[in-house]
């Protein structure tokens, strides 16, 4: 295992995993990691083909209502209807915000931006900006466990230090 290898094994793991349908296993990034750390990397985009990305549209990426994993791209290119908070997102996403991939099992896999291909396959759009995360760049965007300190909450810390305060007044 190199560095940055031995770097997202170390990463807190994503917590949906346990109920990720057969569909998308391989597809999610197993550890958690910060969507505003991606979008500050300073990244060079280039144009990829949109019929390179169009697999992403058949596999259940969306929740509805409560339920996670439950919708696809290609159900709400069907029905927009059924599925409005998608439709909507789809139709108000900016396509001049180029959407986040990584290589992985030898195709591109969107970290960011499905809504934006939905968009682009709407328009019939050949092409689509993109910014391409290398595994180093995972590791910048990767959460990372927080030190125990940081778990404690600030009430935590109120309750601690009234504690303390009453062990050395008492």
């Amino acid at each position: 295992m190199d560095v940055t290898e031995a770097a997202l094994a170390s990463a807190p793991r994503f917590e949906l995993l346990s109920v990720l349908p057969r569909s998308l296993e391989g597809w999610l990034l197993e550890f958690q990691w910060d969507v505003e750390r991606l979008w500050r990397l300073n990244l060079p985009t280039v144009s990829l083909q949109v019929a390179d990305l169009t697999w992403h549209l058949l596999l259940p990426w969306w929740r509805k209502d409560e339920l996670v994993f439950q919708v696809s791209p290609m159900d709400v290119w069907h029905r927009p209807f059924d599925h409005p908070e998608h439709a909507s997102r789809t139709e108000a996403c900016d396509l001049s915000y180029p959407i986040a991939v990584t290589w992985q099992f030898d195709r591109w896999l969107i970290l960011d931006g499905i809504h934006r291909l939905l968009k682009a396959c709407l328009l019939a759009l050949p092409t689509v900006d993109a910014r391409i995360l290398s595994k180093s760049d995972l590791v910048k965007i990767a959460r990372k466990f927080p030190r125990p300190f940081e778990q404690t909450t600030d009430q935590g810390l109120r309750d601690m230090a009234t504690d303390r305060h009453r062990q050395a007044t008492s």
